[in-house]
């Protein structure tokens, strides 16, 4: 029985093309969430004129905001994607590892704040934390569900997360770093409550007798082992 006739495909749709180029994204993202290596969507933007236009006009694929306040090549990135992001919700990653005057590409973020879903802060330098927080203090942040923030210090640290103004947090995850007490209001919300602890540094579970009773709190408190 001979073949059907059926006429080449000359090319990918732009469609599929997005859809491939999400999937890889997907994929890197998960093995190594903190990867330098160039993303896919940039990479795929790059490869020819038709690729750049499909890729850069797909707003799905530029929300995973990464930004190192320390790095002014990180800052022109971030505002790349907050960009090309349009109107759509928001991961953000922020990194703040050194002392810095002035903590680079806050600016960028400032009027994209209220699209941010996932917030994820890594800090060693507690003065780039507090400038973080205080862009974000006159700003209601109601797409924001999970919240995650990690310090580098050898000890726990306390934050103070009173500046944040959340409506929709449901999830708050803290590494090395304590909330603070009495609790900022919006933390009877919660649904989910991870802290991972220094030895010894934990101030005990007073924080959760504050919590409403009204919601279901899943909380859950481990012991960080530092290895020599």
């Amino acid at each position: 029985m001979a073949a059907p006739n059926i006429p080449p495909i000359l090319r990918l749709p732009d469609e599929l093309l997005v859809e491939i180029v999400a999937a890889v994204q997907d994929r890197t993202l998960s093995f190594d969430p903190e990867s330098e290596s160039p993303r896919s969507e940039i990479v795929a933007s790059q490869i020819c004129h038709r690729f750049r236009r499909a890729v850069t006009a797909a707003s799905t694929l530029w929300t995973q905001v990464t930004l190192d306040l320390c790095r002014d090549e990180s800052a022109e990135l971030a505002r790349l994607y907050l960009d090309r992001s349009a109107g759509c919700r928001i991961e953000m990653n922020l990194r703040a590892m050194d002392e810095v005057q002035a903590p680079k590409g806050l600016h960028y973020l400032s009027p994209h704040i209220g699209r941010i879903a996932r917030l994820t802060i890594a800090f060693e330098a507690h003065q780039a934390l507090d400038s973080i927080f205080y862009s974000f203090q006159n700003v209601v942040m109601a797409s924001l569900e999970h919240l995650e923030i990690s310090s580098e210090y050898d000890v726990d640290v306390s934050v103070d997360l009173s500046p944040l103004k959340l409506t929709n947090i449901t999830s708050l995850k803290m590494t090395r770093c304590t909330p603070p007490f009495p609790p900022p209001q919006w933390m009877a919300a919660l649904t989910h409550l991870y802290l991972s602890k220094t030895p010894g540094q934990f101030p005990g579970t007073r924080i959760f007798s504050d919590l409403s009773p009204r919601n279901s709190l899943h909380w859950f408190i481990s012991t960080l082992t530092w290895r020599s």
